[in-house]
């Protein structure tokens, strides 16, 4: 009986490790040149054979809203604008199309992301993804994150990872600019004239 529990729990730690997935995140260097990030949007993801995209991508909002520093569209105004655009007849939605609506949102980076799963005993099971923040106004790729590939049959927990990230970038931008603001106000004060005493000449001194 205990060779079986014992079993069991192997088998369950195996499954546990098996799922773990590793994130490799890249952060541009124009992220600090970039206006304060205040306001994004989440599109929904490209996940091939699964239809959990949306799900996904709604997780990824609830994670940055928990976070309570910075604002989320909602997912009625943005699925609004994708059928005026008639983006949900493809399913598709490249960079250009998504800064357009971006912009008619007025956020100021949005998010997309696509990668491959499978369902597996009822769990969708991410194999491979890929996350970008962009910039509405530039274009710029500000942060890039890629998941290793393996199994991840929790993608909450992947989204929770994913937002860990790039607020743990976007603090040490805002941090690094502080900083500098602060640097260049020191640098900008004018500087304080030391006056000296001067000793009285000699013929000026009463006798």
């Amino acid at each position: 009986m205990l060779n079986k529990f014992y079993l069991i729990a192997v088998f369950f730690l195996a499954l546990t490790f098996a799922g773990c997935s590793s994130l490799d995140v890249a952060v541009s260097k124009k992220l600090n040149t970039q206006k304060k990030i205040e306001k994004i949007v989440v599109f929904p993801f490209q996940i091939e054979d699964s239809k959990c995209g949306s799900e996904f991508a709604d997780a990824v909002s609830h994670h940055f809203v928990k976070s309570q520093k910075i604002d989320v569209v909602e997912r009625e105004a943005l699925d609004k604008l994708i059928e005026e655009d008639k983006l949900s007849l493809t399913g598709i939605i490249d960079e250009s199309k998504a800064a357009r609506i971006g912009k008619k949102l007025g956020v100021d980076a949005m998010i997309l992301g696509r990668g491959t799963a499978e369902v597996i005993k009822g769990y969708h099971c991410i194999k491979s993804f890929s996350l970008k923040m962009i910039s509405v106004e530039t274009g710029t790729h500000m942060v890039t994150i890629r998941m290793a590939e393996g199994k991840n049959p929790n993608y909450d927990d992947l989204a929770k990872d994913m937002v860990s990230e790039i607020m743990d970038a976007m603090d040490r931008v805002e941090k690094d600019r502080a900083a500098e603001e602060k640097s260049v106000t020191v640098d900008s004060k004018p500087k304080e004239t030391i006056k000296t005493e001067t000793s009285e000449p000699e013929d000026n001194k009463a006798e």
